[in-house]
């Protein structure tokens, strides 16, 4: 199941054709242990919960699908892996809560945040962003408080002082959170902050939406990067971007185009099989006005890749219950796009990669690893 990226303006080519071509490469190299794989499809509108929810109950009722792959935005994938004991592989960001609430297994490629927020902090400071004595206002979404007290009390244990401690409460609202944001953004200014600090993906929207209008000229840094496109932040919202200019991101993913350039993990092998196999062109360069169609592809190759390994370390026995266990003893996994990944007990996040820092690209509407 994929997102119908065409109500957001985006134009991502044939979802479908994406993930049939990556199953047949599965099934021709003999399928799992000899059986081959088959595919239901679904796009979904991904502003309407109602609809998700009945592609949920179609899938696990009438088409009674083993398992779910593909992109399951917000507490999607949990109509499956907590409700109806059906194994999901999620390549959109997963948080902590739904890995902790999922009975059947869940796997998602991003890490877990509060796995890597230590990690983080001693990135910034030790490329020089951050400093002990240090004065910075650290803002988050209050959906993910947990995350923010995280790395508020990393900054406090690195002598880092917290000067603005600032909460979005508001979602669903963009009119009521709009008016939130602004007032927490006079508050930053008034606090005298040094820097500004997202404590989750959602917070450079926020910081952004009156970052000018209130006067702020510091620098941003975004631990959590954006996890979505800032391109689609613009279009969809009106934000402009320019101010990031003085901003950072810790990346761990390399961006797309330098994946396939660089056949990082198989990226170039994954977009240059789906290109022979359909004659649809994939749009490798994020400066032309092309086709949103490279990411997607990705994803499909990374869900498929994902699922397959799993199931074929399962063994002939397959079952939702052999396939939690295969994946907690599997150990470093090979998945496209991700350069080092694993999957162990109790760790259901694969991707393993180092961050690197990112700046702000004003010709890709990106953060690239500088």
């Amino acid at each position: 199941m994929f997102p119908d990226l065409s109500v957001l303006n985006r134009q991502p080519g044939d979802i479908e054709a994406k993930f049939q071509v990556a199953i047949d490469a599965v099934n021709e190299a003999g399928g799992i242990n000899g059986r081959q794989l088959e595919m239901v499809f679904s796009l979904y509108h991904p502003l309407l919960n109602v609809e998700i929810d009945a592609l949920c109950v179609s899938n696990v009722d009438d088409e009674q699908v083993f398992a779910v792959v593909g992109i399951l935005i917000r507490e999607s994938a949990l109509c499956y892996t907590e409700l109806n004991d059906t194994i999901a592989v999620n390549t959109f960001a997963i948080s902590p809560e739904q890995f902790e609430r999922s009975r059947a297994p869940l796997i998602g490629v991003d890490p877990i945040p509060t796995r890597l927020v230590e990690v983080n902090i001693d990135t910034l400071i030790d490329t020089g962003h951050l400093s002990a004595g240090m004065q910075i206002a650290v803002h988050g979404i209050a959906s993910k408080e947990g995350l923010h007290n995280d790395y508020v009390a990393v900054l406090e244990d690195r002598g880092i002082e917290v000067v603005s401690n600032t909460l979005r409460t508001i979602d669903n609202d963009i009119a009521g959170a709009e008016a939130e944001i602004q007032v927490l953004a006079e508050r930053w200014a008034a606090d005298n902050a040094e820097v500004i600090l997202g404590s989750a993906p959602e917070s450079a929207q926020d910081i952004i939406a009156f970052y000018d209008s209130a006067g702020l000229d510091m620098p941003i840094l975004l631990p959590e990067d954006t996890h979505v496109s800032l391109s689609l932040i613009q279009e969809t919202l009106g934000y402009d971007l320019s101010v990031f200019h003085n901003a950072v991101a810790l990346l761990r993913e390399t961006d797309d185009a330098t994946a396939y350039q660089e056949n990082i993990a198989g990226v170039a092998d994954c977009v240059d099989r789906f290109q022979e196999a359909t004659g649809e062109v994939v749009d490798v360069d994020p400066s032309t006005d092309g086709m949103d169609n490279l990411g997607p592809t990705i994803g499909a190759c990374q869900a498929i890749d994902i699922f397959a390994a799993i199931a074929q370390a399962a063994g002939p026995e397959l079952t939702t219950e052999s396939f939690g266990a295969a994946a907690e003893n599997y150990g470093p996994i090979q998945v496209t796009g991700v350069p080092l990944g694993s999957l162990g007990p109790g760790k259901f996040d694969i991707s393993d990669a180092p961050a690197e820092l990112g700046r702000y690209d004003p010709d890709t509407l990106a953060f690239v690893a500088s």
